[in-house]
């Protein structure tokens, strides 16, 4: 029976919140890695001093994962929260509006005609809190712009959308954790078993990194610690069956 494979490629990966039974899953990652790390202590003994015996103790696994794309649902591992798919924020939004003079009033227009209150900034800099009536507000006098200038106006705004929350009092919960990838017969390079490694209990690490440079898509992230399941030795298994 041949049991030497070839693997090259990364894994297909899949988490259940213990809780609910939430899915999150990629099938788009860069990087998934697995990390084991067991504490040994060397006994001596004898004339000289050999090493007579290794205690091993306190096995440590680690997961780490790295997703070519990005989604909320990761904000929502780290955090411990759960994601608001009615949240609300308040932004300031900057439009652009046309002054015109209107027997010597100066008047900024908009298109956004909502909007009852904005900052107009005038060509020196200099901000002014206007009120509008239909997308039009007065540009106090003496001013800077001329009719026909364009200005800056900032407004403020609410959005709706889906919404992770960043609380001091919550931490990432517990999950199960399934890697799956494939592995090739290395004499004919057919892909002839699936290699399926599953964790219990996993644990999201709650630090993380976000960066935002222009041109360098996200690439996010994300560590875990595996844990030994309360009443239980066994922290996770490896499968090697047909493909899947």
């Amino acid at each position: 029976m041949n049991n030497r494979y070839v693997i090259a490629d990364t894994c297909d990966v899949t988490w259940e919140r213990i809780r609910d039974g939430k899915i999150v899953m990629t099938t788009e990652s860069q990087l998934a890695s697995i990390s084991q790390a067991v504490s040994e202590e060397r006994i001596y003994g004898g004339i000289g001093g050999g090493t007579v015996a290794l205690i091993s103790s306190q096995k440590e696994i680690d997961l780490s994962v790295r997703d070519a794309l990005w989604m909320l649902d990761y904000l929502e591992m780290t955090q411990g929260v759960e994601i608001n798919s009615a949240g609300t924020a308040t932004i300031t939004k900057k439009l652009e509006g046309k002054v015109a003079d209107n027997a010597g009033t100066l008047e900024v227009t908009i298109d956004n005609t909502t909007v009852t209150e904005g900052v107009i900034v005038d060509k020196d800099g200099s901000q002014n809190v206007a009120t509008f009536t239909t997308g039009v507000a007065d540009l106090p006098l003496p001013a800077e712009a001329k009719d026909g200038d364009t200005v800056v106006v900032y407004i403020k705004e609410e959005v709706t959308g889906d919404m992770v929350t960043f609380s001091a009092d919550k931490f990432s919960e517990l999950y199960k954790c399934t890697y799956r990838t494939i592995a090739f017969d290395p004499s004919t390079m057919e892909h002839k078993k699936d290699i399926v490694i599953q964790f219990d209990s996993v644990k999201p690490s709650g630090s993380f990194d976000m960066s935002f440079e222009m041109n360098s898509p996200i690439a996010p992230e994300m560590n875990f610690t595996v844990l030994t399941p309360m009443g239980k030795k066994e922290m996770g298994r490896i499968l090697v069956t047909d493909p899947i």
